[in-house]
């Protein structure tokens, strides 16, 4: 199980990346990673055209749906939409080297190597980045970089669904089926994994719904018995 990111060092990967047009397409990674939850292949299959900031949101072909080839809308949070603004109005434009109507993919690459400057970047490059950004920011975690921002995405998002809801309004079944549209889960068992319960949060349950769990005062009678 990955360590979940807190918000403070989402916001220290964000901060590694320059505001070179590399730092600014980097900072556009770490916006659909962790602001929309997507994965590095569908963050390399995404076109501008998938970007509509009428309505704030994003529609990318949904990778690992078996069957037909989906596709999946997702809100932009605000933070997220000035990164892919800033990226697409002063950096976009300064990394493509052909003509720009032969170019759709919203990401591109900017190094030299088994993918030309100036064409859609790959999932692998995407991963690649993100790793440096994570060393830049002393930030170390197991596995893939990009899955951590993605993995901190939909953990901070059920924490905040819980927090506005309350706990007379939680509903943990509506809750998972928004979580499973967000991130594209095929099947809800993968959403599951978000929904586990620790034995602190069993221990706040009792405590404050048991009978018992609220102090008392017995009287030597009570107590005898």
């Amino acid at each position: 199980m990955l360590r979940i990111l807190t918000t403070t060092e989402v916001l220290q990967v964000r901060a590694a990346a320059g505001p070179t047009p590399t730092g600014l397409r980097d900072r556009a990674i770490v916006a659909l990673a962790y602001g929309c939850g997507l994965r590095a292949a569908e963050i390399s299959a995404a076109d501008c055209r998938d970007v509509d900031f009428r309505h704030c949101t994003i529609t990318v072909p949904t990778a690992k749906q078996r069957g037909a080839r989906r596709r999946r809308t997702v809100p932009i949070p605000a933070l997220a939409q000035c990164d892919l603004r800033d990226y697409l109005t002063a950096a976009r434009p300064a990394l493509i080297t052909t003509a720009p109507r032969h170019v759709r993919a919203l990401i591109l690459a900017a190094d030299r190597g088994q993918v030309r400057r100036g064409h859609r970047i790959s999932r692998q490059s995407i991963r690649y980045r993100v790793k440096a950004l994570f060393r830049r920011a002393g930030i170390d975690v197991d596995g893939c970089c990009c899955h951590a921002l993605r993995h901190a995405f939909a953990t901070h998002t059920l924490h905040g669904m819980r927090a506005r809801t309350g706990n007379g309004g939680w509903a943990p079944a509506d809750a998972q089926r928004q979580l499973q549209l967000l991130l594209g889960h095929e099947s809800l068992r993968s959403t599951g994994i978000y929904f586990d319960v620790g034995q602190e949060e069993l221990a706040a349950t009792v405590n404050r719904c048991h009978p018992w769990g609220r102090p008392v005062q017995l009287t030597l009678g009570e107590v005898d018995q």
